[in-house]
């Protein structure tokens, strides 16, 4: 699974003042309007998904390390258990030599 690479969403355009007349707070009240509907929404919706697309290759990968993980233990484990038999055994040989 590839993953997302965050695209910048375009900055804001100027948020209007409430001192400005009136036509000219309307036309940048529109303009910040049609940027959150068009721009900072679809954007922020798209970097969702990219953050839920890397959140669940992440926890794939976690998962798959944690396997091998344990297979190394119980393999490890397994290498432990033969070498004490191994021992076990080197010392019963010995008191039948002597």
């Amino acid at each position: 699974m590839s993953l997302h690479t965050p695209i910048p969403i375009a900055a804001a355009p100027p948020v209007p003042s409430s001192l400005m007349p009136e036509a000219t707070f309307d036309s940048m009240y529109e303009a910040f309007n049609v940027y959150e509907r068009e721009q900072l929404v679809p954007g922020i919706n798209r970097e969702i998904a990219g953050v839920h697309t890397n959140a669940t290759a992440a926890a794939e990968a976690a998962q798959q390390a944690g396997a091998s993980a344990g297979d190394a233990e119980q393999a490890a484990a397994a290498a432990a258990q033969a070498a004490a038999s191994a021992q076990a055994a080197v010392a019963d040989v010995e008191t039948w030599v002597s």
